[in-house]
């Protein structure tokens, strides 16, 4: 599903988590969200270096693949980076699926 308004991807929590340990082989530690009464997006500690290394995010959508480019899912911060995968369980029918900006 595509949503022009959206500035980070609702993805299920399981594939959150691939992404985030994924993101381990690239030195990028990150950690799920804590409840603070706003919206829960994983932080993670990342040097400048780590993520100028990083490549787009590949998914496979009807049959094709399509990039995502670095800074549509990691946004580098003062302070580390921040995932912009938002950990959303909803299904329709068995597939899970991710909600992304366009």
């Amino acid at each position: 599903m595509l949503d022009t308004g959206l500035t980070y991807a609702l993805v299920p929590s399981l594939d959150v988590t691939s992404v985030a340990k994924a993101l381990l082989g690239y030195s990028i530690d990150c950690k799920p969200p804590t409840f603070t009464g706003s919206l829960g997006l994983y932080t993670c500690e990342c040097s400048t270096g780590s993520y100028q290394s990083l490549t787009p995010l590949q998914l496979f959508i009807g049959g094709q693949y399509f990039d995502m480019p670095v800074e549509s899912y990691i946004e580098k911060t003062d302070d580390g980076c921040k995932l912009l995968l938002h950990p959303y369980d909803t299904a329709y029918g068995s597939d899970s699926k991710w909600v992304l900006g366009a």
